[in-house]
């Protein structure tokens, strides 16, 4: 199954059960601005086509659903995200158009839910030690103990810099997969930002550490409030 969305103007989405209207909503890459969010149950392997209308805007709405149907018939399971764009750009042959294109392309793919460890906490400073608990147990269960070390110390910093400025409940998530993904989230939508910090200062630190010890990390704005994430590479073995 394929599942197509233009992401300004009109959207719509192709499934095994025909076009279907979602919400509309700002352009591919706008961050910062308000959208409604919309749930949808696909199965593991599933392709989530997204495009902007300039893919699109030139077709009569015939030709709208058939580009839906397109994306069904052309991208199969065994073709990767990169392939999958190269077909539609190739099929499409968008190069006369006028407009900016946005093509977005991403295979869902389901995770067990034994790899992944979920918690919500208040925003107090008391709760951090307790979830340093958590996080070692978790790690000790999936075998990562080589990975305690720099994970405690990086979740708590997150987890520190989320309590200053929630509002509400913070959630700390951990996922397994050929990774491991670690996601803090609260309800404030400002995003952290590295400061430079002197030798004597006591904070200030905490993204420096981050992004020096982390493989990979990252903020991004959600509905309500933010993601700060990390990740680190699994063992090997």
């Amino acid at each position: 199954m394929s599942t197509c969305a233009a992401t300004s103007g009109q959207r719509w989405r192709h499934t095994a059960a025909g076009p279907q209207t979602v919400p509309s909503g700002a352009p591919i890459g706008v961050g910062g601005v308000p959208f409604v969010s919309t749930r949808v149950d696909v199965p593991d392997g599933a392709m989530l086509v997204l495009c902007t209308d300039g893919l699109v805007e030139v077709r009569s709405p015939e030709e709208e659903v058939s580009l839906a149907a397109l994306c069904g018939s052309l991208i199969g399971p065994r073709h990767s995200p990169a392939q999958a764009c190269d077909l539609l750009l190739d099929r499409l042959r968008p190069d006369d158009r006028e407009d900016d294109i946005a093509l977005l392309v991403a295979r869902l793919v389901g995770i067990p839910s034994a790899d992944v460890a979920t918690w919500g906490f208040d925003p107090e400073a008391a709760e951090v030690p307790r979830i340093r608990r958590l996080v070692l147990a978790q790690m000790a269960a999936w075998g990562l103990e080589s990975l305690m070390q720099t994970t405690e110390l990086l979740v708590s910093e997150l987890v520190t810099n989320a309590i200053r400025v929630a509002r509400d409940r913070v959630q700390l998530q951990l996922v397994r997969s050929d990774k491991l993904l670690v996601e803090v989230s609260d309800d404030d939508h400002n995003l952290p930002s590295m400061r430079p910090a002197d030798e004597l200062d006591e904070s200030g630190r905490g993204l420096m550490l981050v992004s020096a010890l982390a493989e990979r990390w990252g903020t991004a704005r959600k509905a309500v409030g933010k993601v700060v994430f990390f990740e680190l590479p699994l063992p090997r073995g």
